[in-house]
């Protein structure tokens, strides 16, 4: 077990800016590997994962709460 938890408060899942961009990453991947195919439509840019590897990396270096 982690000795940080008793000293750092904690957030649900779903207020990790860290988690939230991952979930988003993953979506854009199958709009990207799927949908774009099947209905024509236009894909998402790739330098979009850039910019969420760059978020995710960022929420995670500041984060000060953990995830319960």
């Amino acid at each position: 077990d982690l000795q940080l938890v008793g000293i750092m408060e904690t957030i649900s899942w779903y207020q990790s800016k860290t988690l939230l961009s991952a979930i988003v990453a993953i979506a854009i991947s199958g709009w990207n590997a799927g949908i774009v195919g099947v209905f024509d439509l236009p894909a998402i840019p790739e330098y979009i994962y850039a910019i969420l590897g760059a978020f995710g990396i960022y929420s995670r270096v500041s984060a000060t709460k953990v995830i319960e």
